[in-house]
């Protein structure tokens, strides 16, 4: 794992959407943006002062604007912006910007996240990733147009959260009830969104099958899409079915 880090390979290449700040007649200087500014702003309750703060220094850092798909290192501090960003976009209900800011994590288990992959002296060893981010991780999918593979995120991080050793079981349980609890937001928000669906006129319904059909194109995603073609021709097996 070292050797491929000596030898430049980089999986995990983040950068910010947009470098555009918010709230700029708020904003801070950035000679005081450092993490101790996201406590104060948190606070507050100046989310968007703290989301500038976390764009200036991920700037700095070489992972700005442009910057996605592109080498950089990620060290535990990146790690924690990165994470303390997420928990802004999602309480800022920017979710568009949070799904897209963090699709080149992939799922949290690429090499480069782990403390031994740059050195292997490193007396820490695991992920860099912060818990915090991989709840932000696992639920995010709830605002996609596929909102139900979130189950499979939080269930895989329920299940991790299961493994931990005895001497942290205590805030591990912890933890354990903070992701049920997000499971359970899951599920009762997929009841609603199916109940939805199924309460609307057959008119409304097919629409609704060819939207669906659309976005699952759209993300090239072809299970979904084939499903959703699936169900469309179901709900007009009397008509041709022609999608605009």
């Amino acid at each position: 794992m070292y050797e491929e880090r000596r030898r430049g390979v980089c999986y995990t290449m983040p950068g910010l959407k947009s470098e555009k700040r918010r709230a700029e007649h708020t904003r801070f200087k950035d000679a005081y943006c450092g993490l101790h500014s996201f406590d104060i702003n948190s606070s507050s309750c100046h989310l968007e002062v703290a989301v500038n703060a976390t764009t200036v220094l991920l700037s700095q850092m070489g992972q700005g604007e442009g910057k996605a798909g592109k080498p950089s290192t990620i060290t535990p501090l990146h790690a924690e912006i990165w994470g303390i960003r997420f928990q802004l976009l999602m309480a800022l209900k920017l979710y568009s910007q949070l799904v897209e800011e963090l699709q080149p994590f992939g799922e949290l288990d690429a090499p480069d996240l782990c403390y031994q992959y740059y050195s292997e002296s490193n007396e820490k060893t695991g992920s860099l990733i912060p818990f915090s981010m991989r709840l932000i991780h696992a639920e995010v999918l709830r605002f996609t147009p596929f909102p139900w593979k979130a189950v499979e995120r939080v269930k895989r991080l329920e299940l991790d959260v299961n493994k931990v050793r005895e001497d942290t079981i205590s805030a591990w349980h912890q933890r354990l009830t903070v992701v049920q609890k997000m499971y359970a937001r899951v599920l009762f928000f997929l009841g609603v969104y199916i109940r939805c669906y199924v309460e609307v006129s057959p008119c409304i319904q097919t629409a609704l099958l060819e939207a669906m059909f659309r976005m699952a194109l759209s993300v090239g995603d072809e299970k979904a899409a084939n499903k959703m073609l699936e169900c469309v021709s179901k709900s007009t097996s009397t008509q041709p079915c022609l999608l605009k």
